[in-house]
């Protein structure tokens, strides 16, 4: 990614009802790379991704904000717990990040 995922990794969870976010690039054949934003719910009223959209709009410049925000049950991890995002881009590019992740909602 051109800009850091810590930044978009910090606003997303400032909502109150996601409780962890991975960002990674993808491919675009326009811009070059695209950021997705897949985040964990923080209880079970799921996400309202329109708010969080909002929230992110309030906090990020328009290039650093997510193009696509996807809801899912479960993030892959390392043996030390850090999130494996090349593994989450991965999936993401072959369609199948939902079914290897679960969903909490729909993307957006």
């Amino acid at each position: 990614m051109r800009q850091s995922s810590t930044l978009v990794e910090q606003a997303v969870p400032a909502h109150e009802s996601v409780s962890e976010a991975a960002v990674f690039g993808v491919p675009d054949t326009r811009l070059g790379e695209r950021v997705i934003a897949v985040v964990l719910a923080a209880g079970d009223a799921g996400v309202d991704l329109a708010e969080v959209r909002a929230l992110v709009k309030d906090r990020l410049s328009h290039y650093k904000r997510p193009a696509e925000m996807m809801v899912v049950c479960s993030l892959p991890r390392t043996s030390t717990g850090k999130v494996r995002k090349h593994q989450l881009r991965e999936w993401y590019v072959k369609g199948t990040l939902t079914e290897r992740c679960g969903t909490g909602g729909e993307a957006q």
